[in-house]
């Protein structure tokens, strides 16, 4: 099979030489489209077929494919479901049907990534076959990457970014469009949750290392492009466009990315294509956003500062914007303040939400004065902004001892995150985060935020606490753990990771011969069924326990691993190189008066707009693949047009 055309039948010709048949597949002309997103993929494959009515009633056929030996476990019925739920809410925010013939996905044995969005032959990882039972977070993690290649379609595909230096944003366009199909279309309507949960710890957590950098990054050559697959490109990049959809307003977002296929369809595009189109949706003035948040690299912190009445009426309230040393920017943000208050049911709803501008070291909120100060304030509610937040006082308190009663799985998430950033910064004991974590993560709703927390209490327990209390808090924490395995219901995902996160900290004598005996199967707990998969991490731990000179490792907790299924991993032949210097002062990443330098042709009237076949006629040497030529610095490729409307080039 091939993309973005269906697979023609095959013609037999004239036998060669050893005897063998032969035969000749014949596909249709292709749309101009990059090389980078052309596929042609041969194998012992079987299949499931299917199709989809598109928005202008086209029907288009539908693939899933893997190895024969996979079949019996191919959830082929789930895929098709996803990826229907995704061209409908896709064709509807893009205004504009799917672009190509068919759509295939390929389940392809030793992929070194996650997914490739080859257009109509969507080629992922087998691993995401479950064979045994797995957690619901990595259900919800395919289901994402379905509808993150998805959205790949038109933006990647459709229209093709000219050059590297716009990866970030056709990562983090598909990231954040995958997760808004998720809630808005499909039964993962928490996927918020996840995306702040793994997403965003991701992202926070590389960019605080020494190696970050900020999201535009110049690239030079195909080193520096395998270099920036990472956390900053996706999951930063994913944040900070979350950020940009609430700065210029969801609605004007959308008709903005509706007008940018409109014009752009079959082309290559910049950056400030699509900055010019939000602009002209939104009213906002992009230039200086662009700077502070593509350019510089560094997380800011938030936390309130409010002065109470002895009435208990805020008199006072403001938000304090902090940055390190290091990277010292401060970033404007659009953001909601959240009050909230227990209720008659002892749980925390909310009560009041305000959303403002945040801009500067101190923002002034007057329409906060004269409410009765909460029972908790969180900053950042509803997660629009990408900035660690702090807890006053009261609200602290309130979230230790109520963290599990929230109402709902995103302001708890929130509260996770930024007890976990707290104890990373040093600013409370790690010991206190573990205890956190042990009394409340029962209580927890959401697979996904049951399993970063996990792998988090492992990071905590190995880097974190001090030397003299390590052995015994950890041990203290793997037995409660087994103690929530218990408890929770039969066969349920928490035990499941319970019992996962117990094995991996097990170090005692009793917690390793409780290891075993699950292994052997003389150690039973009901529900939980020790399949090939767990069966492995048993024997992973016992392993690795009993390794002379060997000390626990904590799985995903490396400041360089993504999640599941994300990207693609450079070579390991390959020597690190560090990603490149930030833009020079003063450069311009882009500029409302720049614009793509380019010929190009109208539409034509009768295919105006974005069409499902290409509209546009080009120049010599206009294609959509990005060429060795492209790569020349950002600081000439950015510079705006002059006054007569002509492009300065080097």
């Amino acid at each position: 099979m091939s993309s973005p055309t269906p697979t023609p039948p095959p013609v037999e010709t004239i036998p060669g030489t050893d005897g063998g048949a032969r035969s000749v597949w014949e596909f249709t002309p292709t749309p101009r489209l990059s090389s980078y997103v052309t596929a042609l993929i041969a194998g012992p494959y079987q299949s499931v077929r299917s199709e989809v009515v598109s928005a202008d009633g086209k029907v288009t056929p539908l693939g899933v494919f893997a190895r024969k030996s996979l079949m019996q476990y191919l959830d082929a019925d789930n895929i098709f479901e996803l990826t229907r739920q995704g061209f409908e809410f896709f064709e509807a925010q893009f205004g504009c049907p799917y672009p190509f013939e068919k759509y295939d996905q390929l389940f392809v044995p030793e992929f070194n990534a996650g997914a490739m969005e080859n257009a109509g032959a969507v080629t992922i990882l087998e691993g995401y076959v479950f064979r045994s039972k797995v957690t619901d977070a990595q259900v919800e993690r395919r289901a994402i990457t379905v509808l993150h290649e998805l959205a790949h379609m038109w933006f990647g595909d459709l229209v093709t970014m000219r050059w590297w230096n716009d990866l970030w944003l056709n990562e983090s366009f598909a990231e954040y469009m995958s997760h808004l199909a998720a809630v808005e279309n499909t039964r993962f309507d928490h996927a918020w949750t996840t995306f702040a949960s793994v997403e965003k710890s991701w992202a926070y957590r590389q960019d605080q290392l020494p190696t970050t950098h900020p999201i535009f990054a110049e690239i030079n050559d195909l080193e520096d492009v395998e270099v920036n697959f990472d956390g900053i490109t996706y999951a930063k990049g994913a944040s900070v466009l979350r950020q940009l959809v609430a700065w210029v307003g969801p609605e004007e977002f959308m008709a903005g990315v509706r007008e940018y296929f409109s014009k752009h369809a079959w082309q290559n595009t910049e950056l400030s294509d699509l900055m010019a189109e939000l602009e002209k949706s939104s009213g906002r003035d992009l230039d200086q956003w662009g700077r502070l948040w593509l350019e510089t690299a560094g997380v800011n912190t938030l936390k309130p500062e409010l002065s109470v009445g002895g009435d208990g009426t805020i008199s006072s309230f403001a938000i304090l914007q902090s940055a390190t040393e290091a990277q010292p920017t401060l970033r404007p943000h659009r953001l909601a303040v959240g009050f909230y208050n227990l209720n008659g049911a002892g749980k925390l709803e909310r009560v009041h939400r305000e959303e403002l501008d945040v801009d500067g070291g101190r923002t002034d909120v007057p329409a906060l004065a004269g409410l009765a100060q909460p029972d908790l304030i969180l900053l950042n509610d509803d997660d629009l902004a990408y900035a660690k937040v702090r807890l006053d006082p009261k609200s602290l308190a309130t979230a230790t001892a109520h963290l599990k009663d929230f109402n709902q799985s995103l302001p708890r998430t929130l509260v996770w995150g930024s007890a976990w950033d707290a104890a990373r910064d040093g600013e409370t004991p790690a010991r206190g985060y573990v205890e956190l974590i042990l009394a409340n993560i029962a209580e927890e709703s959401d697979s996904s935020v049951i399993l970063v927390q996990l792998r988090q209490l492992a990071t905590a327990l190995n880097f974190y606490v001090a030397a003299e209390h390590k052995e015994a808090t950890a041990i203290a924490a793997a037995d409660r753990l087994w103690e929530l395995a218990s408890g929770v219901p039969a066969g349920s995902d928490a035990q499941l990771q319970f019992v996962k996160s117990y094995a991996l900290l097990a170090r005692s004598a009793s917690q390793l011969d409780t290891v075993s005996g699950l292994l052997e199967g003389s150690l039973t707990l009901e529900g939980l069924t020790v399949d090939q998969d767990l069966r492995w991490e048993l024997i992973t731990s016992s392993l690795s326990a009993a390794a002379p000179g060997r000390t626990r490792s904590t799985p995903n907790s490396s400041t360089t691993t993504p999640p599941p299924g994300r990207t693609r991993q450079p070579s390991p032949r390959r020597p690190f190189r560090r990603p490149r210097p930030r833009p020079r002062p003063g450069t311009r990443l882009w500029s409302r008066a720049s614009c793509p330098t380019r010929s190009r042709a109208r539409p034509s009237a009768a295919s105006p707009g974005c069409s499902t076949r290409p509209c546009w006629s080009r120049t010599p040497g206009s294609t959509s693949t990005p060429s060795r030529a492209s790569s020349r610095s950002a600081r000439t490729r950015w510079r705006s047009r002059s006054s007569s409307g002509s492009t300065r080039r080097s």
